[in-house]
């Protein structure tokens, strides 16, 4: 009987020992999953019912405040640092959209773009960029890999009235999105999950690699009361 009990205690004792580095493990490579998505998210915008699912968080929802630009009625914060949606919504088929960066991003004379996402995710989303450097101008992509070469020009959504301007305050890109055709069809009573970036470089010439710190998600409700 005795020992029965010392092979019991000595087998609990081993199982104990060999599971120990595992689950130090487990946790571990949890918390640099946790770390790499919280990373890949860029700066948090105001936050309002910010829900998690798992270790990742959903879009941030941005408050909706009155548009200070002529011509649109709504606008909301993506970012604190300076990255301000305007909008202007006419029907279920037709809006109006200014993308803002403010000169503090440092982005004013490269590339700016909104995308419009599923999920929060980049790839398999609809965006709009607008240059100011090289060959300038405002263009529709669809958003099909992380890669440069993925991003191609697009006419599954269509956009109109496009214009991107600079001065010593900031980049504005202006655009009209109708149809709301696309990979991501647009509500314009809820919420959307929008995607901003901007040029890693004030200066940069083309579309380039945008490191966390100059992109994000932030779900945004159209049809907001201001």
């Amino acid at each position: 009987m005795l020992l029965r009990r010392l092979v019991l205690i000595a087998t609990l004792l081993l199982v104990s020992a060999s599971a120990s580095p595992l689950l130090s493990a487990a946790a571990a490579a949890a918390g640099g999953a946790s770390a790499a998505l919280s990373a890949g998210g860029g700066a948090a915008p105001p936050v309002r019912g910010a829900k998690a699912v798992g270790v990742a968080a959903l879009p941030a929802v941005a408050q909706c405040t009155r548009s200070f630009l002529p011509g649109y009625t709504a606008s909301a914060t993506l970012d604190p640092r300076g990255i301000i949606l305007h909008w202007q919504v006419y029907s279920s088929s037709e809006m109006d959209l200014a993308l803002e960066v403010r000169s503090t991003s440092n982005a004013h004379k490269g590339w700016i773009a909104v995308g419009f996402s599923k999920a929060g995710k980049m790839v398999g989303s609809d965006a709009v960029v607008g240059n100011l450097a090289g060959r300038s101008g405002v263009g529709a992509y669809a958003l099909a890999g992380a890669k440069l070469a993925a991003v191609k020009p697009t006419r599954r959504f269509r956009i109109s009235k496009i214009s991107v301007t600079s001065n010593s305050r900031g980049t504005i890109m202006r655009f009209t999105r109708t149809g709301y055709a696309g990979a991501v069809r647009l509500k314009y009573r809820g919420s959307n999950t929008i995607l901003w970036a901007h040029s890693a470089s004030g200066a940069s010439k083309a579309l380039d690699y945008h490191s966390p710190k100059n992109r994000g998600a932030v779900a945004v409700n159209f049809g907001c009361k201001v």
